[in-house]
């Protein structure tokens, strides 16, 4: 993933959780500009320094990384509406379903 891509991000989910750019600089220990360089992509990112940052805006690195991330947790409650409607439904009939699908 490019620096630019992994930059999106944290403003992405800076912007959803309403936190500002000094505010997370300070809550990961650093000047209240490092943010906003790095935004601005004056310098790389370390691994653990990012860690931190998914950490404080409370966003799993699964999510961070997921390739549609700004969808992640719709596509997530789905998936787990579909289980349980799938659930409750023979295995006979979703097997038949899976048939006709690959017709």
């Amino acid at each position: 993933m490019k620096m630019r891509e992994i930059v999106d991000r944290i403003i992405y989910f800076r912007n959803i959780k309403n936190i500002s750019a000094r505010e997370l600089s300070l809550s990961i220990g650093k000047s209240g500009n490092y943010i906003s360089k790095l935004e601005c992509l004056d310098f790389t990112l370390p691994t653990p320094v990012l860690l931190e940052i998914i950490d404080v805006l409370e966003v799993s690195a699964e999510e961070f990384f997921a390739e549609d991330y700004k969808h992640y947790n719709d596509k997530k409650a789905l998936l787990s509406l579909l289980e349980e409607v799938v659930k409750n439904v023979p295995e006979q009939a979703i097997s038949n379903l899976l048939n006709s699908l690959r017709k």
